[in-house]
């Protein structure tokens, strides 16, 4: 390869590159739009969600008083745990018949695929990860949480976690753009993986 040529590589890279990000970024403030819409709170609906459905289960275990004989503060327990399984439960969710509902999108010469998954699996993990953070930091302001010893560990395994579910997304999603049935079938899936993962 001449040397002239290779700037001429870097420089489409980086074109290719921006266009992409502008693609995804557009596909996401039409995925805000079509989830959650423009009324009410609109795309604040997107971190209240998986608060409320946290909030909810914190509150009926403190309740029913299920944590009496464990040193692990329920509190902390439904934070960390509710948050990983919104992750994986969630993000395979959006992905399912993603191309099918967004077909049309495809006509556009720049749009793919990936960017459909791209633009709807991001969307999911920012809602869920601005819960946990957003919880974090209001369990912690009343004390009802210490903060975390290690904030590099913490914020570690939420990547990880958000790659899993990813990954985990975007199997589910293209198996379900062939097979009509895997629709049918993850959903109790994932009820029966809960306990067996260990979660």
């Amino acid at each position: 390869m001449s040397s002239s040529s290779a700037p001429a590589a870097v420089c489409s890279f980086r074109e290719s590159f921006a266009i992409q990000c502008r693609v995804i970024w557009a596909l996401l403030m039409r995925e805000i739009i079509t989830k959650h819409g423009r009324h009410n709170i609109g795309f604040l609906w997107m971190v209240a969600e998986p608060m409320i459905f946290t909030l909810g289960v914190t509150a009926l275990w403190r309740i029913a008083r299920i944590h009496a004989g464990s040193p692990i503060s329920i509190t902390v327990f439904a934070l960390t745990g509710y948050s990983s399984i919104l992750l994986w439960r969630t993000m395979p969710g959006r992905a399912e018949s993603a191309i099918k509902m967004n077909q049309p999108l495809l006509h556009h010469r720049n749009v793919r695929p990936i960017d459909i998954y791209f633009a709807r699996l991001i969307l999911e993990a920012i809602g869920v990860v601005m819960c946990f953070l957003g919880l974090g930091l209001i369990y912690t302001w009343f004390g009802l949480v210490k903060p975390p010893e290690d904030l590099l560990k913490v914020i570690f395994a939420l990547f990880m976690l958000g790659w899993f579910g990813f990954a985990v997304a975007l199997n589910i999603g293209c198996l379900s753009e062939k097979y009509h049935w895997i629709d049918k079938i993850w959903h109790p899936f994932t009820y029966l993986f809960m306990p067996l993962s260990g979660a």
